[in-house]
């Protein structure tokens, strides 16, 4: 049966990436969304659990400083949105530069060689030093 199911299927496709708008709001009321809900982020950069999890701290810190609800998840939108949008930018930008190709990638390969380890990983100061 299953691969009768297999095989009816007439037209097979590659699973889409998509890069989706931002939402204009992440919160109505008591209801937030976070993590890639509130804003996918392609898998390029490996970080789509990382900022559901620092999400979630923001959150709790905002409902522990502000008793109105609706008000407290306004501001860890207001605070988490910038920081998101970086990550997915640099997710983004990994995409394209990991499926460069002929020219294009031997460059790419040549200065992955060549930049040191310590130097590369100073680039995501900024993404590996969160202190929410």
């Amino acid at each position: 049966v299953l691969r009768d199911l297999i095989s009816s299927a007439d037209n097979w496709r590659m699973w889409p990436l998509m890069i989706l708008p931002p939402l204009a709001a992440w919160s109505n009321g008591r209801v937030a969304l976070l993590g890639d809900a509130a804003h996918p982020i392609l898998p390029f950069f490996a970080q789509g659990g990382a900022m559901a999890l620092e999400d979630a701290a923001t959150i709790a810190a905002c409902l522990g400083a502000d008793r109105d609800t609706p008000s407290a998840l306004a501001t860890y939108s207001r605070l988490r949105r910038a920081r998101v949008e970086r990550v997915a930018k640099a997710s983004q930008s990994n995409g394209r530069i990991y499926h460069l190709s002929g020219s294009m990638a031997a460059a790419r390969n040549a200065v992955l060689a060549a930049v040191p380890g310590k130097a590369m990983m100073r680039r995501y100061d900024w993404l590996y030093g969160w202190k929410g």
